[in-house]
């Protein structure tokens, strides 16, 4: 059986549109995950491509 997840995909994506917005291009895992309030290895796990990341982000900016 698999572990329950703590960190969710969205939750982790909303952490990256915040800090991208706040800090722009030069953001780390670690502060996203600092943000989250998740491990860096959650973050990576999570995100895969970080593409995912900017295009979230994007999204979050122009709503």
């Amino acid at each position: 059986m698999a572990r329950p997840v703590k960190f969710s995909s969205d939750d982790i994506l909303d952490a990256a549109a915040r800090v991208v917005l706040a800090r722009g291009q030069h953001t780390t895992v670690a502060e996203i995950a600092g943000e989250a309030g998740a491990p860096v290895g959650s973050v990576y796990l999570s995100l895969r491509l970080t593409r995912g990341v900017a295009r979230h982000s994007l999204a979050a900016f122009r709503a």
